[in-house]
């Protein structure tokens, strides 16, 4: 879709192309297109903390704690993704502690084989 929404935007700029019959011909949705033109669009995002690594990481971590007949506790959360990110070579606080409980909620919204 990326390459349909260059291709889209430089008709609509380049041949006057309306926008809702660029959505249609390129099969890219009205309001992505708009937001592209009214630079409503942050095409890199910020950088991820962690990993797919450090992620996969955490969640085999959840499931063997789990299997284990431990109860997931926040603070251990909490204390292991703070180590996988000390230990990683990126090194940033992930989150303030005062968000621990959003982070936690969504490991909880997480696929059922962790959760």
């Amino acid at each position: 879709m990326e390459e349909a929404l260059k291709q889209a935007f430089r008709e609509i700029r380049e041949n006057n192309l309306g926008i809702r019959q660029a959505s249609s011909v390129y099969k890219v949705p009205r309001a992505t297109i708009q937001d592209l033109i009214h630079s409503r669009v942050n095409e890199t995002g910020p950088e991820p903390v962690l990993t797919t690594e450090g992620e996969n990481q955490i969640a085999k971590w959840i499931v063997d704690i789990v299997k284990c007949g431990f109860p997931l506790e926040i603070a251990d959360l909490v204390e292991t993704v703070e180590k996988i990110i000390k230990d990683s070579e990126k090194k940033k606080q992930f989150l303030k502690t005062g968000n621990w409980d959003m982070y936690f909620n969504f490991f909880e919204k997480t696929p059922s084989d962790i959760n």
